[in-house]
């Protein structure tokens, strides 16, 4: 028992100081991914330099200038990357941007359509156009507008389920132990009550 509420309670400081870290910076997952992917193409293009080095020393056919010219491209790409950790979230984010607008943009022209034409039903698909339009300028605009606020929204779920997790299992853990007691000191009581009230009752057959 005292194993598992141990490791209840270290799963829900886990879920704290995770909802802690986000809040205070909602882009760390970002940064930590654009570090491991810039280190990933740094390493990549300096083994592939060396091996060039290697071919060319050796004189085997795998050295090529376009060979040596890709790997210096993911050393360069690589330090940009590991240099700016928010560039790739940037770019996807304003590739969603892009996205949403140019797919938002011709359903609200074709609303628009539907509704010079006097169809009904054409405000619910002119509004939730309009919607993803909006969204997707948004987007465009302030790239890290949106991770910001869904990684601080999740930061916030889990400080609060955390919080919440470790007073549960604290209490639970306290509420074992007080019913492991309280069994203990009746099954205590009983025994001693049937030692002190036992009595051996010797019956002969032949009375009448």
């Amino acid at each position: 028992m005292k194993g598992i509420v141990k490791n209840y309670t270290l799963g829900s400081l886990a879920c704290i100081i995770a909802g802690i870290v986000l809040i205070i910076d909602p882009h760390i997952v970002s940064k930590l991914l654009g570090g491991v992917i810039g280190a990933v193409l740094i390493i990549w293009g300096a083994l592939g330099a060396a091996g060039f080095v290697v071919a060319k020393k050796t004189g085997s056919d795998g050295a090529s200038v376009i060979s040596l010219l890709g790997s210096a491209a993911l050393v360069f790409c690589g330090i940009v990357v590991f240099s700016h950790k928010n560039l790739i979230e940037t770019l996807l984010m304003f590739a969603l941007g892009i996205f949403l607008v140019s797919s938002g943009l011709p359903k609200v022209m074709a609303a628009l359509e539907l509704k010079n034409q006097d169809v009904e039903g054409w405000t619910a698909p002119f509004f939730t156009s309009c919607l993803t339009t909006l969204l997707g300028i948004v987007i465009i605009i302030s790239p890290a507008l949106l991770p910001g606020i869904f990684m601080t929204a999740a930061g916030a779920l889990l400080l609060i389920g955390g919080i919440g997790n470790f007073i549960g299992g604290h209490s639970s853990g306290q509420l074992k132990n007080k019913l492991s007691e309280v069994e203990k000191d009746l099954s205590y009581r009983g025994g001693k009550s049937g030692e002190q009230s036992g009595e051996v009752i010797d019956i002969d057959p032949y009375d009448e």
